[in-house]
């Protein structure tokens, strides 16, 4: 049994409107279980309530990230935002009751089936230092200990990962693992924490083809361009996601050059955006007024 994980942590209830959307999108786009995993220590119950209210069919799974990524002091690269608590992602491995979990962010737009994903090696990250011809592979990377070090000791400057998709394998004791070696990104001040973990903790693990965790500033790069269309295309490191792009008037989607991210942003407008934004204000506006109250 295979799931898809998104995780929540925080009461911004931005990142929440983002969630809705991609989730009424995405849930078409598969046919495994999608788990909404949250932090209990700071997502207001008004939230779960409105994840349940979309009748979607999502499990719900809680964690408790307190001593771990909450309330914990990081020195962290955005200073409105916490970068340590992206770390939260390794709490999927506790859902031992799957034999495979894809973590998905919700900064994304999902354009083609994706459940294919579950085919590939576990565990699969997208890892950019391989060549043009490997980038689209899932070949098995094992770092040597030079390697391993000479990427980490960068941390604090750049990262060589993309972990806004991770397919794993469930697993208790690499759960342990990696929240053990949590203070070590703390310690080294890791500008990407949840990657960095990653890298340090996993001894092997694959490479995830590219086309599944596209990120927007590489589109027109060759290097990461795909034999095959994209299937998810990543609004990483950046303010402007979908919901921005898509509500901005002063943004126009027919001025972007590169027509397959064109006609991505224009297909996920027609389809997703205009017939469920007035509904998904309509749910954060309610909302908003209960938290209030």
């Amino acid at each position: 049994m295979y799931a898809f994980v998104i995780n929540h942590f925080g009461c911004n209830s931005l990142y929440l409107k983002n969630e809705i959307l991609f989730l009424i999108s995405f849930v078409h786009r598969t046919r495994h279980d999608i788990v909404y995993l949250y932090s209990v220590n700071d997502t207001p119950k008004e939230y779960i309530d409105v994840i349940k209210a979309l009748q979607l069919n999502i499990k719900i799974h809680s964690y408790d990230d307190r001593n771990i990524t909450f309330n914990v002091v990081n020195d962290s690269h955005y200073k409105h935002f916490n970068m340590l608590r992206t770390c939260n992602y390794i709490f999927a491995y506790n859902l031992i009751e799957y034999e495979k979990i894809c973590i998905i962010e919700s900064d994304m737009i999902v354009v083609d089936e994706i459940d294919s994903i579950f085919n590939f090696n576990c565990p699969s990250i997208v890892y950019y230092p391989l060549n043009n011809k490997n980038i689209n592979s899932n070949m098995e990377i094992v770092l040597n200990k030079n390697e391993r070090k000479s990427l980490i000791s960068r941390c604090d400057k750049e990262s060589f990962t993309n972990g806004g998709v991770i397919l794993l394998k469930p697993s208790l004791n690499t759960f342990e693992k990696l929240k053990n070696n949590i203070p070590f990104v703390i310690k080294n001040k890791c500008i990407y924490p949840s990657e960095t973990v990653f890298l340090y903790t996993v001894e092997k693990f694959y490479n995830l083809p590219i086309r599944y965790n596209t990120s927007h500033f590489f589109v027109n790069i060759d290097k990461y361009k795909s034999n095959k269309s994209i299937k998810i295309l990543h609004f990483n490191n950046t303010k402007y996601k979908p919901l921005y792009i898509l509500k901005d008037t002063t943004y126009d989607i027919n001025t972007i050059k590169n027509l397959e991210k064109r006609k991505i942003l224009q297909d996920y407008k027609t389809k997703y955006y205009k017939k469920y934004i007035k509904l998904i204000n309509k749910l954060i506006k309610v909302l908003n007024k209960k938290i209030v109250t």
